[in-house]
């Protein structure tokens, strides 16, 4: 399988999971306007009853072409470089957080890469403790766990791949600590099959 039928697979993946929906209250972060989302969307926000809801709406993830050079603004922010496998995965498509099972695969936002870097960003303490130590966060746990999941870039294979890992979020948060609770994969090629094979069926 070529890289790019991989990428076409794992994000096939995405949508035979449970419906895909946004929440204007939940899932944009700072930054992100419900405007900036709609080329992901699948129908108009809906307004809730419940008013603690806030409006919602379903999507699907989006094929897009950005250019190679916007991963400079990227990596003014964020330490890198990213697995090149995430890297032609970001500059393809575009998709709101969707749980593959064993972890949660943040949002990359439109516009651009600038979606990514706000979601990036979301958590300030958690953002700036996992690149002092050379992680970049990519996921969460399951479910609603909210244990980062990262590429180690201190652990880097000869093609430019890194292991992923799961930490430890109450220790960071509460004591500015690193623990490794899981390696996920030995490097996001690995974790994307793990995902394949483990796809539910259609």
């Amino acid at each position: 399988m070529t890289d790019a039928e991989l990428i076409e697979a794992f994000v096939g993946e995405f949508t035979k999971r449970e419906a895909l929906k946004l929440f204007r209250q939940f899932s944009l972060p700072d930054g992100v306007a419900p405007g900036d989302v709609v080329p992901l969307l699948t129908e108009p926000w809906h307004e809730d009853a419940d008013k603690d809801v806030d409006g919602w709406a379903t999507w699907r993830p989006r094929r897009v072409q950005t250019p190679h050079d916007a991963l400079e603004t990227l990596y003014k922010v964020v330490p890198g470089p990213l697995p090149p496998l995430y890297e032609r995965l970001i500059l393809t498509y575009q998709w709101a957080e969707v749980d593959l099972g064993k972890y949660r695969l943040s949002s990359n936002f439109p516009p651009p890469l600038e979606g990514l870097i706000k979601v990036q960003k979301a958590d300030s303490v958690m953002f700036r403790a996992l690149s002092s130590h050379r992680l970049v966060q990519f996921g969460k746990g399951p479910g609603a766990d909210y244990d980062p999941v990262c590429f180690d870039l201190k652990k880097r294979s000869a093609d430019g791949d890194c292991a992923v890992i799961r930490a430890d979020h109450e220790e960071i948060l509460n004591r500015e600590r690193l623990v490794v609770v899981e390696v996920l994969a030995g490097s996001f090629r690995e974790l994307i099959r793990q995902t394949l094979t483990a796809a539910p069926p259609n």
